[in-house]
Order: structure tokens, then C-alpha cells, then sequence
């Protein structure tokens, strides 16, 4: 979805309202798939401050996830704030300086919300902060049930200290 800001480069507007919906059913971030409950809404500013034009915006979607952790699929609200500054036609830029390009006055709005919704995902997704996972051993879920495996974990490392101890 593109939006026109040619009014705002000229001066014409010092404000214009955005408000956009787009339906994500497969979203890759960081080598996941990642679907939506509803379309992704970016509500939001573009305004002008003396001859800059400037994006403050909101980006928010209910992401249909799978804990990390424990594989159970649960819903979370992802929601991310945007303050940019626009720039028409290729601009050579800093690699400190975000700037959002806009050829022919159109700033794709689509761009936009892809990198905010790539930046507002951690990288490993929980249900819950204190979510004990599954069993190495038998796969239960230690949310829900203890096991009665043997937890021998033991450094790789230290194996041969452990045949030291048991020869005495």
C-alpha cells in the first residue's frame, strides 16, 4: 500500500492521517513462519517541520505463535512505535541515519510495517516468562507435569572425571 506525501514535500498540507490494514497469513521472521489472527493495522502521522518531512506512526497485529519452550501455540499482541524521518528520491545516507525513501512522493507503507513487525518479535518466543519447557528425556510438559526421568546432566567435558570417582 503506498501512500501520496506530495502535498506535504510541497507544502501544500503540514499533516496527513494514515491509517492502513494488511492481511499477513505467512510472515518470515527469523526463519519462522508467522500468522496473523487479524490484519496488521499501521495508524499514524506523516507531518511537515519547517522542510523535513517527518512518520510517527504505530504498527499492531495479534501474532499466532508456538512457545519456544514448550511448543504450545498461543496468541500475542505485537505492537510497535515508529519515528522516522522521509526523504524523497535516493539520498545518500549514513548508516546511522534511518531515513524512509519515497520515490515519486510515495512512501510504501508496506516496507514499513514488514521491518517494524521484523523489529517488535524477540527472537525466541515464550508463552510465559516462567515456562519450564519439555523434558529432554520424554517429552513432557513441566508446565503441566512433573517426570520422574533421570536429569544427569553432565559436561561432555568432565565424563572422564566422572569414571575417576566411580572406580573407588
Amino acid at each position: 500500500m503506498k501512500v501520496n506525501l506530495q502535498e506535504l514535500f510541497e507544502g501544500q498540507k503540514n499533516t496527513i492521517d494514515i491509517e492502513v490494514q494488511e492481511p499477513y497469513k505467512n510472515f518470515n521472521c527469523y526463519n519462522e513462519e508467522i500468522s496473523f489472527k487479524e490484519p496488521v493495522v499501521f495508524r499514524g502521522q506523516a507531518y511537515r517541520v519547517n522542510h523535513e518531512v517527518f512518520l510517527k506512526a504505530t504498527v499492531e497485529g495479534v501474532a499466532l505463535l508456538k512457545c519456544h519452550r514448550c511448543l504450545t501455540p498461543f496468541e500475542q499482541r505485537i505492537v510497535h512505535h515508529i519515528q522516522e524521518r522521509v526523504t524523497v528520491g535516493n539520498h545518500e545516507q549514513d548508516e546511522e541515519d534511518e531515513l524512509f525513501s519515497v520515490q515519486d512522493y510515495l512512501l510504501d507503507v508496506s516496507d514499513i510495517i514488514e521491518n517494524s513487525l521484523v523489529l517488535a518479535f524477540p527472537m525466541k518466543v515464550v508463552c510465559d516468562e516462567n515456562c519450564k519447557g519439555l523434558c529432554l528425556v520424554c517429552g513432557t510438559d513441566l508446565n503441566e507435569n512433573p517426570c520422574e526421568c533421570e536429569k544427569s546432566e553432565i559436561d561432555p567435558r568432565l565424563l572422564k572425571l566422572k569414571d575417576l570417582l566411580q572406580k573407588d
